[in-house]
């Protein structure tokens, strides 16, 4: 009888959805922080990168430092790396790698939710609680999205900036010039700020025409939100501006399509997504929101309401995600790419296709106006279906960074095949007692090493100095000093040189096969069991240690000695230990 009267209140009636969402949304947290250590985390472009930088900086005390090196390419400056004045980065300073993993995780979807709850409540204003279900549903939908781990925040917040310039441009306060200022704490220049400092001088250029005037607040917004970017990152633009050193990003040779490539890159963009950014559009969202758009601008055309058609919210939004695909899927052609770069100096360097990245949060919008025009013609509980249904496809979503789907899967894989999944998940992925039992054995010292079959970040994240490494910036120098290390394998690999030559990031010790033998699985097995490096170039750069998952067959001929073989019971790693 009293859950009758509950669920007949008025307070359930006006929060239903919260309470849903919020019941959903607790039921994650204690799967997730059960799950621990023994989490599923994407390994591409997170745990062999971000997240052990991260770890790093906080392992090694060098957050606030200034003359600090992470253990990495042979001692890589701490200025290349994250910002302290960074919320993402205070978890690290302040929780275990692993649980702050997790609660970054967890926070961005809090952060996804409140801020586009945030926008909605101040544009929709008295039509907010007539729509109050629908946004706590389609706000769940856009936080819980798989997103580029260590960059959520950043996707996350974007609600946010549009809230705060929307305050400025209408009501100006210096409370809201001050909360811009500290936007950049939840946002990243390179990914973002660049981006929206564009987008905002476009609309004041705009708008400066339009009404024949200055518009003196997005004037003073645009040198405050710079100002913040400067301040919270300061350590990026002193590395990007006031240094004149050679970096990879000087040498790296970009994607270069034909024309019909990069119209299919626009079109699959457009449908699909990409990984780093993903708006799980496309078995769902997608497909509601065409069938909504082309019912609705028939009728215009029907109805000759052709005025409609220019001024429909959903068809304004669509376009700025189609514009921003185009962009992505043009930026592929060159002789495009370094016109753009001509005329507008401050995108050379930059990938400014990442305009793509605003696409998770418009896709969101674009279905919220989608299910509004369902809820108007009456069919509320289909718009509530619907945004249900939206909500259970990004949970089920096996991408790349759905911790949350794969945490699931592989453990229900464990718990009803009764053996591991293939997979690793954190705590073995870094196998941190296998690296400290061997560590202990050989007295390690600071000898400096590299990793062959398994990542680099592996022995980084225990503190074992590498000369190999992942990171997307660093100097031509080092790069050129390494290609030297693995010339043997890249004359004999076409696709590992190109990959190297090409790109760089990921400085590795290849194989000389076309075998993926950086294939981060439980069960591990390769055929090219020979290492192909340039010795003297080892121990010219310093190396003693070679740590490998694979049983060398040319170990002698190189003049490696094996000093052991380790195994943990909790690892998946069989560790060949050989010293020069």
């Amino acid at each position: 009888m009293k859950n009758n009267k509950f669920f007949n209140s008025d307070f359930f009636h006006k929060y239903w959805a919260a309470l849903l969402v919020g019941a959903v949304f607790g039921a994650q947290c204690i799967i997730m922080f059960l799950a621990g250590e023994h989490v599923y985390a994407s390994i591409h472009d997170n745990l062999e990168l971000h997240i052990l930088d991260l770890h790093l900086l906080s392992d090694n005390s060098l957050f606030f430092s200034h003359d600090g090196v992470l253990p990495k390419l042979d001692g890589i400056s701490r200025d290349f790396f994250f910002s302290e004045w960074s919320v993402y980065s205070w978890l690290y300073m302040i929780l275990p790698t692993e649980y702050a993993y997790i609660s970054g995780y967890l926070l961005k979807t809090v952060l996804g939710v409140w801020f586009f709850l945030l926008l909605a409540k101040y544009v929709l204003k008295d039509k907010y609680d007539n729509y109050r279900g629908l946004l706590w549903l389609t706000a769940f939908a856009f936080g819980s999205l798989p997103l580029y781990s260590a960059f959520a925040f950043y996707f996350a917040s974007i609600p946010l900036v549009v809230y705060l310039l929307l305050r400025i441009h209408d009501t100006p306060h210096v409370k809201w010039y001050a909360a811009l200022f500290l936007y950049p704490l939840l946002s990243y220049f390179t990914f973002f700020g660049i981006f929206i400092l564009g987008y905002l001088l476009i609309v004041i250029i705009w708008k400066s025409i339009r009404d024949k005037k200055i518009c003196k607040n997005l004037v003073l917004a645009l040198v405050v939100l710079s100002g913040g970017y400067i301040a919270m990152e300061y350590r990026l633009f002193t590395v990007m501006l006031f240094s004149d050193t050679p970096t990879i990003r000087d040498t790296m040779v970009l994607e270069q399509l034909t024309i019909p490539q990069a119209l299919s890159n626009v079109l699959i963009t457009f449908t699909e997504g990409i990984f780093h950014a993903q708006a799980c559009q496309k078995w769902f969202v997608f497909p509601v929101c065409l069938m909504v758009f082309l019912i609705t601008n028939i009728k215009y055309i029907k109805q000759k309401e052709y005025a409609a058609i220019r001024k429909e919210p959903l068809n304004l939004v669509l376009l700025f995600i189609f514009v921003n695909c185009v962009i992505y899927g043009l930026y592929g052609l060159e002789p495009l790419r370094k016109l753009i770069e001509t005329l507008v100096p401050p995108l050379t360097g930059f990938q400014w296709n990442r305009t793509v990245f605003f696409n998770t949060f418009l896709w969101y919008v674009a279905w919220f106006l989608v299910l509004v025009k369902i809820w108007d013609a009456g069919k509320k509980k289909i718009a509530v279906l619907a945004a249900c249904i939206a909500i259970c496809v990004v949970f089920v979503t096996p991408e790349r960074y759905n911790d949350f789907y794969n945490t699931c899967f592989n453990h229900l894989y464990e718990f009803v095949k009764g053996r591991e999944s293939n997979n690793l998940d954190f705590a073995e992925y870094y196998s941190v007692e296998l690296m400290e039992e061997i560590k202990e054995d050989i007295e390690y010292n600071g000898e400096k090493c590299v990793a062959y079959g398994l990542n680099p970040a592996v022995l980084e994240y225990s503190n074992i100095w590498t000369l190999d490494g992942c990171i997307s910036y660093y100097t031509q120098e080092y790069k050129e000093e390494f290609r030297k290390l693995i010339a043997p394998a890249l004359a004999k690999n076409e696709a590992s040189r190109v990959y190297f030559d090409d790109w760089g990031a990921r400085a590795y010790i290849y194989s000389a096969s076309a075998e993926d033998i950086y294939s981060m699985e439980y069960h591990y097995e390769v055929e090219d069991k020979n290492l192909y490096v340039d010795m003297e170039q080892f121990a010219k750069m310093g190396g003693n240690y070679i740590f490998s998952r694979i049983e060398l067959e040319n170990a002698t001929e190189l003049g490696l000695a094996l000093r052991g073989v380790y195994e943990h019971e909790e690892s998946p790693y069989v560790i060949y230990l050989y010293e020069n």
